[in-house]
């Protein structure tokens, strides 16, 4: 007899499946039915899409703007894009945005999605302002409501961009930690909490955060006592809760992999420098499939590259002196701060990773072995 399955937006799953994972999977079955509805409720919107566009482009016409049919829609975990061709603008084409209502918790947090959209558009407002060489797409306006990793050029090439990326953006120094957000006088301020995709994952599962909006912090201590706190928040409010610039699917490049663009900014909070650290999917695996040895190798050619690259640009800059990123990161990797630092961003692998990198070098035995030998 068939195990009997149920539908997941990328997958079918059975229930043997879903016990041994340690996202709400039961919050998952709904998604499909919600995108469904949530894309009827757009495509029946498809006028206002069209004067939306006509309005930040300044067009005259609304009906000069073509809204892609439905099965052109551009859609990922959190957000989906609707292109739409202009037959009397010079760009041609531009790309209407939506957050996921389903996705972001709006429904247990109300205004989830509205801060998703200020967070992201006070991102691009920033770089575009103060990190001119990030490669971003242009912003109109906004509103509320293949693995070839045995290239080794091609990954040289990637390397590179990252490293400049990450360095253009590390190299200004914010007074607090928290999320750039544009408020409704139009003005920019880093006055937002530290908005992450941790943090509206948790709300979307009605998980709470406690984190108020509006509010940013001065020290680390304090905000990784609150992050630690929402994971506590999990652990009780979850049923199986016992038991991913870090998407590389967000960074877009050519056929060189030299990057051209990247996306989904709404998660770009600022926080301490000893929390940057090199993309975890450098190996292409998930937080808690990493093997520390195979990823140490690639980990090892891209701070090669970032510290190229930050020496490059402290030759062409007249500051001297100062702390040196590449330093602080391999110290991080060294101290095994590295994992504790992707333990608190990652909800699913905060286990695996505490059980096999953090406590291992605090401890000698297990909980287990201590109850054993009781």
């Amino acid at each position: 007899m068939p195990l009997r399955t149920r539908r997941l937006p990328r997958e079918d799953i059975t229930y043997s499946v879903a016990q041994d994972r340690e996202v709400n999977v039961l919050h998952q079955l709904e998604y499909c039915d919600k995108k469904d509805r949530f894309f009827d409720c757009l495509y029946r919107k498809r006028n206002l899409m069209q004067a939306v566009v006509a309005h930040h482009l300044s067009l005259q016409l609304p009906d000069a703007c073509n809204i892609a049919d439905m099965s052109e829609w551009l859609h990922g975990s959190f957000n989906v894009c609707v292109p739409v061709t202009i037959s009397t603008w010079q760009g041609k084409r531009v790309l209407l945005r939506f957050p996921l209502p389903y996705r972001v918790g709006d429904s247990f947090q109300p205004g989830n999605g509205d801060e998703k959209i200020r967070c992201e558009a006070g991102t691009y407002a920033w770089l575009d302002e103060n990190c001119p060489e990030v490669p971003i797409p242009r912003l109109y306006g906004f509103a509320l409501s293949t693995e070839k990793q045995h290239d080794s050029r091609l990954q040289t090439n990637l390397f590179h961009g990252l490293s400049r990326i990450i360095l253009s953006i590390s190299r200004i120094a914010l007074p607090r930690i928290g999320s750039f957000v544009i408020d409704n006088d139009g003005f920019l301020s880093l006055t937002n909490r530290p908005l992450s995709i941790e943090i509206q994952t948790l709300e979307n599962e009605e998980v709470p955060t406690n984190i108020r909006r509006d509010y940013t912090y001065t020290t680390v201590d304090s905000y990784v006592v609150d992050m630690l706190a929402f994971h506590d928040n999990r652990l009780q409010s979850q049923p199986n809760a016992i038991n991913d610039i870090n998407d590389s699917s967000n960074i877009f490049v050519d056929k060189d992999w030299h990057i051209t663009s990247l996306v989904d900014l709404e998660w770009g909070c600022s926080r301490p420098i000893e929390m940057v650290e090199p993309p975890y999917w450098l190996t292409n695996k998930g937080v808690d499939q990493i093997l520390p040895d195979e990823y140490n190798k690639v980990r090892v050619e891209f701070m090669t590259i970032l510290e190229e690259e930050e020496l490059l640009a402290a030759s062409n800059t007249t500051e001297k002196g100062g702390l040196r990123l590449a330093d602080v990161m391999n110290q991080a990797w060294e101290m095994g701060t590295f994992w504790y630092t992707l333990a608190l961003s990652s909800p699913t692998g905060l286990f695996h990773l505490f059980y096999h990198y953090i406590q291992p070098r605090l401890i000698s035995i297990h909980d287990e072995d201590l109850g054993d030998s009781a």
